[in-house]
Protein backbone atom coordinates (compact mmCIF):
# COMPACT_ATOMS: atom_id res chain seq x y z
CA UNK A 1 0.00 0.00 0.00
CA UNK A 2 1.27 3.37 -0.99
CA UNK A 3 -0.56 6.87 0.01
CA UNK A 4 0.63 9.91 -1.72
CA UNK A 5 -0.78 13.74 -0.69
CA UNK A 6 -2.25 14.87 -3.46
CA UNK A 7 -3.15 18.68 -4.63
CA UNK A 8 -6.58 19.53 -6.13
CA UNK A 9 -5.35 22.02 -9.16
CA UNK A 10 -7.83 23.55 -11.85
CA UNK A 11 -10.06 20.34 -10.39
CA UNK A 12 -7.36 17.96 -11.86
CA UNK A 13 -5.79 15.42 -8.84
CA UNK A 14 -2.03 15.69 -9.20
CA UNK A 15 0.75 14.29 -7.05
CA UNK A 16 4.19 14.18 -6.63
CA UNK A 17 6.02 10.64 -7.62
CA UNK A 18 9.94 10.66 -7.03
CA UNK A 19 9.82 14.63 -8.59
CA UNK A 20 7.28 14.11 -11.44
CA UNK A 21 4.00 15.60 -11.51
CA UNK A 22 1.02 12.99 -11.72
CA UNK A 23 -2.41 13.92 -13.56
CA UNK A 24 -5.15 11.06 -12.32
CA UNK A 25 -6.82 10.81 -14.93
CA UNK A 26 -9.96 7.59 -14.78
CA UNK A 27 -11.09 8.98 -17.93
CA UNK A 28 -8.12 7.83 -19.99
CA UNK A 29 -7.60 4.81 -20.88
CA UNK A 30 -4.31 5.20 -22.10
CA UNK A 31 -1.00 7.07 -20.00
CA UNK A 32 0.77 9.68 -21.16
CA UNK A 33 4.36 10.58 -20.75
CA UNK A 34 7.82 10.34 -22.16
CA UNK A 35 9.75 7.07 -22.26
CA UNK A 36 9.04 4.88 -19.02
CA UNK A 37 7.23 5.22 -15.45
CA UNK A 38 8.62 3.45 -12.44
CA UNK A 39 5.33 3.60 -9.89
CA UNK A 40 4.94 1.38 -6.59
CA UNK A 41 6.00 -2.09 -7.90
CA UNK A 42 6.15 -2.00 -11.49
CA UNK A 43 7.62 0.03 -14.68
CA UNK A 44 5.21 0.90 -17.38
CA UNK A 45 5.52 2.71 -21.12
CA UNK A 46 3.95 5.86 -21.92
CA UNK A 47 2.79 6.60 -24.63
CA UNK A 48 4.10 10.23 -25.75
CA UNK A 49 0.33 11.09 -26.41
CA UNK A 50 -3.39 10.24 -26.39
CA UNK A 51 -5.81 11.32 -29.23
CA UNK A 52 -2.88 14.44 -30.10
CA UNK A 53 -3.12 15.45 -26.06
CA UNK A 54 0.70 15.60 -24.93
CA UNK A 55 1.70 16.61 -21.19
CA UNK A 56 2.87 19.77 -22.89
CA UNK A 57 -0.58 20.73 -24.43
CA UNK A 58 -2.42 18.88 -21.19
CA UNK A 59 -0.07 21.47 -19.27
CA UNK A 60 -0.94 24.53 -21.23
CA UNK A 61 -5.12 23.65 -20.67
CA UNK A 62 -5.03 23.30 -16.95
CA UNK A 63 -2.59 26.22 -16.26
CA UNK A 64 -0.19 23.98 -14.51
CA UNK A 65 2.61 21.54 -15.31
CA UNK A 66 1.96 18.33 -16.06
CA UNK A 67 4.80 15.50 -16.55
CA UNK A 68 2.59 12.46 -16.97
CA UNK A 69 -1.28 11.85 -17.39
CA UNK A 70 -1.66 8.71 -15.24
CA UNK A 71 -4.81 6.63 -16.99
CA UNK A 72 -6.62 3.51 -16.80
CA UNK A 73 -3.92 1.23 -17.68
CA UNK A 74 -1.97 2.30 -15.04
CA UNK A 75 -4.51 2.35 -12.27
CA UNK A 76 -6.80 -0.55 -12.90
CA UNK A 77 -3.94 -2.38 -11.61
CA UNK A 78 -4.57 -1.09 -7.88
CA UNK A 79 -7.33 -0.90 -4.93
CA UNK A 80 -7.41 3.03 -5.13
CA UNK A 81 -8.87 5.06 -1.82
CA UNK A 82 -9.50 8.81 -2.64
CA UNK A 83 -9.36 10.63 0.37
CA UNK A 84 -11.12 14.26 -0.49
CA UNK A 85 -11.47 15.05 3.06
CA UNK A 86 -7.33 14.29 3.72
CA UNK A 87 -6.09 15.17 -0.01
CA UNK A 88 -4.86 11.79 0.00
CA UNK A 89 -4.71 8.99 -3.01
CA UNK A 90 -3.80 4.91 -1.40
CA UNK A 91 -2.93 2.95 -4.12
CA UNK A 92 -3.10 -0.75 -2.83
CA UNK A 93 -4.20 -4.76 -3.33
CA UNK A 94 -7.46 -5.46 -1.41
CA UNK A 95 -7.78 -2.27 0.48
CA UNK A 96 -9.91 -2.45 3.69
CA UNK A 97 -13.32 -0.42 2.95
CA UNK A 98 -13.91 -0.93 6.51
CA UNK A 99 -12.35 2.41 7.75
CA UNK A 100 -14.01 4.54 5.22
CA UNK A 101 -17.29 6.46 5.46
CA UNK A 102 -18.33 7.05 1.66
CA UNK A 103 -17.46 3.65 -0.05
CA UNK A 104 -18.43 3.96 -3.85
CA UNK A 105 -19.46 0.92 -5.54
CA UNK A 106 -18.08 0.83 -9.06
CA UNK A 107 -18.80 -0.66 -12.48
CA UNK A 108 -16.56 0.06 -15.85
CA UNK A 109 -17.59 0.52 -19.41
CA UNK A 110 -14.08 -0.01 -21.40
CA UNK A 111 -11.92 0.58 -18.29
CA UNK A 112 -13.38 3.33 -17.42
CA UNK A 113 -14.96 3.47 -13.56
CA UNK A 114 -18.98 4.11 -13.45
CA UNK A 115 -20.92 5.17 -10.30
CA UNK A 116 -24.39 5.83 -9.69
CA UNK A 117 -25.62 9.15 -8.81
CA UNK A 118 -28.63 11.04 -7.95
CA UNK A 119 -30.02 14.28 -9.07
CA UNK A 120 -33.22 15.51 -8.51
CA UNK A 121 -34.16 12.40 -6.91
CA UNK A 122 -33.30 10.14 -10.19
CA UNK A 123 -30.62 7.39 -9.70
CA UNK A 124 -28.31 7.59 -12.72
CA UNK A 125 -25.28 5.97 -13.89
CA UNK A 126 -22.33 8.27 -14.72
CA UNK A 127 -18.49 7.97 -15.67
CA UNK A 128 -16.25 9.22 -12.99
CA UNK A 129 -13.48 10.51 -14.85
CA UNK A 130 -11.23 12.43 -12.18
CA UNK A 131 -9.72 14.21 -15.36
CA UNK A 132 -12.76 16.14 -16.35
CA UNK A 133 -12.77 19.86 -14.73
CA UNK A 134 -16.21 19.55 -15.47
CA UNK A 135 -19.19 16.83 -15.10
CA UNK A 136 -22.01 16.29 -18.32
CA UNK A 137 -25.28 15.24 -18.26
CA UNK A 138 -28.69 15.28 -20.09
CA UNK A 139 -29.49 18.73 -21.58
CA UNK A 140 -33.01 18.27 -20.30
CA UNK A 141 -31.86 18.08 -16.90
CA UNK A 142 -30.37 21.46 -16.68
CA UNK A 143 -33.53 23.01 -18.20
CA UNK A 144 -34.39 23.72 -14.31
CA UNK A 145 -30.97 25.56 -13.64
CA UNK A 146 -30.09 29.01 -14.08
CA UNK A 147 -26.45 29.02 -15.44
CA UNK A 148 -23.95 30.14 -13.36
CA UNK A 149 -21.44 31.06 -16.72
CA UNK A 150 -19.49 29.69 -19.10
CA UNK A 151 -16.25 28.04 -19.07
CA UNK A 152 -13.82 26.89 -20.90
CA UNK A 153 -13.22 23.12 -20.96
CA UNK A 154 -11.09 21.12 -23.66
CA UNK A 155 -11.66 17.16 -24.67
CA UNK A 156 -8.37 15.42 -26.93
CA UNK A 157 -8.67 14.90 -30.47
CA UNK A 158 -11.63 18.37 -30.57
CA UNK A 159 -9.47 20.74 -28.54
CA UNK A 160 -10.78 23.73 -26.32
CA UNK A 161 -14.64 24.91 -26.63
CA UNK A 162 -16.82 26.99 -23.91
CA UNK A 163 -20.18 25.20 -22.46
CA UNK A 164 -22.80 26.75 -20.04
CA UNK A 165 -22.08 25.74 -16.38
CA UNK A 166 -24.80 25.00 -13.63
CA UNK A 167 -24.79 24.25 -9.73
CA UNK A 168 -26.38 20.73 -9.63
CA UNK A 169 -27.36 19.30 -6.23
CA UNK A 170 -26.09 15.91 -6.48
CA UNK A 171 -26.18 12.88 -3.81
CA UNK A 172 -22.97 10.20 -4.72
CA UNK A 173 -22.84 7.55 -2.08
CA UNK A 174 -24.01 9.08 0.73
CA UNK A 175 -22.47 12.76 0.28
CA UNK A 176 -24.37 15.43 -1.44
CA UNK A 177 -22.53 17.86 -3.06
CA UNK A 178 -22.87 20.58 -5.31
CA UNK A 179 -21.60 19.35 -9.23
CA UNK A 180 -20.70 21.67 -12.04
Amino acid sequence: MKVFKYNYDSGHILFDVNGLVVLFDTGAPNSVGSGSFSFIDKDYDLQNNYMGLTTSTLSEYIGTQVDILMGTDIINNYDICIDSMGNKITFGENLSIDEYENVLDIKDFMGIPIIDVTVEGKSMSMFFDTGAQLSYIEPSITNNYTSVGEKEDFYPGVGTFKTNTFDVLTTIGKREITVK
